[in-house]
């Protein structure tokens, strides 16, 4: 009797992967090479068998019970949409680093694997404390939407690099007491010009 149940157990989950498998098959929800998430998961689906699918990111495969893809979101044929900020300084001629961007941006295009139309500026993003934010938009393709926004942002480093843009970031001061004075000095790191560590 208890092995039976167990035998029941297992079969009710076969059963219910093979249903599962026929009709991702025959209705076509996925196929292979087509590019899908799955919870936390995304990847390439590499094969479809009666009973799982496996899912491939590079290097990494990952294998579902038929029964268990749910909720599944495939993105083959489209583009995933990502925005990236770029902080300049309120010193920079807003007007010029537009244009900069107008004429550069096109041109990055060939340079970032896994984008199809070029990236686009889109605008100031909002007013921060030390810095204006601008926005940017890119439309990867699916696998190369973590790979792609990490390449522009390097290619428009370089860019500020060779245009003499800052990219503001935090700076620390720090002051010596001198207890016979009763003030704060500046330490002689940065009486030469140098930042304090």
């Amino acid at each position: 009797g208890v092995l039976s149940l167990m035998v029941g157990f297992g079969a009710k989950d076969l059963v219910s992967d093979i249903i599962a498998g026929i009709f991702i098959i025959f209705e076509g929800t996925i196929k292979v090479g087509d590019f899908v998430t799955v919870g936390n998961w995304f990847g390439t689906v590499q094969k479809i068998g009666i009973r799982s699918t496996r899912i491939e990111y590079f290097s990494d495969t990952k294998t579902f019970n038929n029964s268990s893809l749910k909720d599944i979101v495939n993105s083959s044929g489209k583009t995933a949409n990502e925005t990236l900020k770029v902080p300049i300084p309120y010193e920079a001629d807003l007007l010029e680093v537009e244009k900069l961007l107008e004429k550069e941006l096109p041109l990055m295009t060939e340079r970032i694997p896994g984008i199809t139309n070029p990236p686009k500026y889109q605008g100031v993003s909002s007013f921060e404390d030390s810095c204006i934010l601008l926005q940017i938009a890119i439309s990867p393709t699916p696998m190369e939407r973590r790979k792609a926004p990490r390449a522009l942002r390097r290619e428009i480093k370089l860019l500020f690099d060779r245009e003499h843009i800052s990219i503001p970031y935090n700076h620390i001061v720090v002051k010596n007491y001198d207890a016979e004075e009763g003030t704060y000095v500046f330490t002689k790191k940065e009486e030469d010009g140098g930042g304090a560590d």
